[in-house]
């Protein structure tokens, strides 16, 4: 072997790195080291393998990062596919359950003026306004011709296009839609337009009783979930 340190010297000062003239060679690295101790290179040729063991380490944290994130997407397909598994279908009181749980967190819970009152849902999560139009239309039994519309998006949204968009969504005639209101909301303030393509879609339903249908629903479940946690403890 030491017939070739001669050799491998050469390389180095030709600009080979330790990993190419290890593998020309067949000689370990270490050894490598050794015969190297003491070598000077010209501040040039230093520069020049720094840069490329620097390159080849960001193009290896590169790959290594794609990897990682190919993994991660996978992982996280698999546990969401197995949790959908978990779930399955829905039955009526489910959805029941779901509808009035969105609601509590997401509707109009005010208390009436002048005896009459209004179901309000808001939204800007097409699935979630999705899943409250059926919702409404199978718990509910809301008539087609109750249900109303009013969006509010961000300057710079296409109003026409807004309408259109959440008009297929939910079902509800373009003319059932009021005025739009363009304005950024203050949750929306400090996010980009572009995370809310559509606006917000408030889905209206002039309906006292349901109103308080609801109301029930949701102090059943707050009654329940007070009673779980005396039984917890």
């Amino acid at each position: 072997m030491r017939s070739e340190r001669p050799l491998a010297i050469g390389l180095r000062r030709s600009g080979k790195s330790y990993n190419e003239i290890a593998r020309a060679l067949g000689v370990p690295k270490s050894t490598l080291a050794s015969w190297f101790r003491d070598l000077v290179l010209p501040q040039a040729l230093r520069d020049q393998l720094y840069d490329r063991v620097r390159s080849a380490g960001t193009r290896a944290l590169v790959e290594r990062n794609k990897r990682q994130t190919v993994l991660a997407q996978e992982r996280a397909r698999v546990i969401q596919q197995s949790a959908k598994a978990e779930i399955g279908s829905l039955s009526q009181r489910e959805l029941q359950l779901i509808g009035a749980a969105l609601y509590w967190a997401e509707g109009d819970k005010r208390p009436p003026r002048h005896g009459g009152r209004r179901v309000v849902f808001s939204n800007a999560d097409p699935a979630a306004v999705a899943v409250m139009m059926v919702f409404f239309r199978q718990i509910c039994k809301v008539p087609e011709e109750k249900f109303r519309a009013q969006l509010t998006v961000a300057p710079g949204v296409s109003i026409d296009g807004a309408v259109r968009f959440w008009s297929a969504l939910t079902r509800i005639p373009t003319d059932h839609f009021t005025k739009t209101y363009s304005k950024l909301s203050r949750s929306s303030k400090r996010k980009r337009p572009h995370r809310l393509p559509y606006g917000t879609i408030q889905v209206r339903i002039f309906n006292t009783a349901l109103f308080y249908r609801i109301m029930g629903w949701i102090q059943a479940m707050q009654d329940g979930s007070d009673h779980a946690g005396v039984a917890q403890r």
